[in-house]
């Protein structure tokens, strides 16, 4: 599809380089067409942390410790 050029630089030790080719370069309104879906309609992998009090620590873990967590009895 050619959307993107690899070119060899050096030559001992060489290394590689990419670059968009104009067909790459032009498919930027797409991608961030998809990326605003993503970050409407996706869940943050990293969710804000809830700040609690020592005596909010008692009552959770008093709630949701030990088997009553998984529904056994």
């Amino acid at each position: 599809m050619e959307i993107v050029e690899r070119e060899v630089v050096g030559t001992q030790p060489f290394s590689v380089v990419y670059h968009l080719t104009e067909k790459g370069k032009d498919m930027s309104d797409i991608l961030a067409a998809y990326r605003r879906w993503g970050e409407k309609w996706t869940v943050p992998a990293v969710q804000a942390m809830k700040t609690v009090n020592a005596k909010n620590t008692e009552i959770v873990n008093r709630q949701f410790s030990g088997q009553a967590v998984l529904g056994r009895s």
